[in-house]
């Protein structure tokens, strides 16, 4: 009699940790979801600033020196602002040879020495 009553309470027991590791693990998988989410948003990022610097490259190519390129900036930055959190672009140098740089999230707006990728980054391009 005693012995049963010794398995009713370990049995409680064996329910209360399948239920604390299986707590843990659910957790778990909840932390890769949201890093692999993360991760996803970086790379959606990437490729919008990529292609926001290939459409300005195009235009710079086609345009040359028909329209100002104050003009141009202007009018690639609003669409930055558009497509990117705190999207802001740069361009530097003269007719045929430029400097494109693309900033977003909270970059400092100074320099881009390097492709930096994540939520916040930055690209350049030189397009000659």
């Amino acid at each position: 009699m005693s012995l049963y009553k010794n398995q009713l309470g370990l049995s409680l027991i064996e329910v209360l940790i399948s239920l604390l590791l299986l707590s843990l693990a659910l957790l778990g998988l909840d932390a890769m979801n949201v890093m692999a989410l993360r991760a996803n948003r970086a790379a959606y990022f990437l490729g919008v600033a990529t292609n926001q610097l290939q459409v300005m490259t195009d235009r710079l190519r086609v345009f040359k020196d028909t329209v100002s390129l104050d003009q141009q900036l202007l009018y690639w930055n609003v669409q930055n602002q558009q497509v990117l959190p705190e999207g802001y672009g740069t361009i530097r140098g003269h007719h045929p040879v430029y400097t494109l740089t693309i900033y977003w999230g909270n970059m400092p707006k100074d320099d881009c020495p390097k492709p930096q990728l994540g939520q916040s980054g930055c690209l350049q391009e030189k397009m000659a």
